[in-house]
């Protein structure tokens, strides 16, 4: 069964040849957007792992509001695992955010009916002088 080894929240990701992950700003927990737009883009990115042989697979990325003024979701399809080898598919993917207010945004993640992985992510749209909770 396929499962979720890591996954993080990047200012920027993406794959690299030899089977690495390249991110700026890999495992941020908060954000104060700069008023370019009603979204922010921000990765997600990290690694599945699959048991030989195994069918296709699934990732869901959710995407809501404390509020839960909106939930937004994208499933991704993964092909079969091969033959003989265990796998590890790494992903980065870019995700556009709408931000509808200060406060916490949850980004799940989860693989083939799993229960999610929570990422969560602070939203600051108050002016520099408010300050984020500890350790976003």
């Amino acid at each position: 069964m396929a499962s979720l080894d890591f996954v993080f929240l990047a200012e920027y990701a993406k794959l690299e040849p030899g089977s690495t992950i390249t991110a700026v700003g890999a495992g941020i927990k908060g954000i104060r957007p700069t008023g370019d737009g009603p979204a922010v883009q921000l990765f997600v990115a990290g690694a599945v792992d699959r048991v030989p042989g195994e069918a296709e697979a699934s990732m869901t990325i959710t995407i809501q509001p404390e509020t839960n003024e909106y939930s937004i979701s994208q499933t991704i399809s993964m092909d079969s695992a091969p033959e003989g080898l265990f796998a590890t598919t790494l992903f980065a993917i870019a995700v556009s955010i709408p931000i509808t207010g200060s406060g916490k945004y949850n980004v799940l993640v989860a693989v083939d009916e799993q229960l999610p992985t929570a990422i969560d992510l602070w939203v600051d749209t108050e002016d520099a002088s408010s300050t984020l909770p500890d350790g976003a």
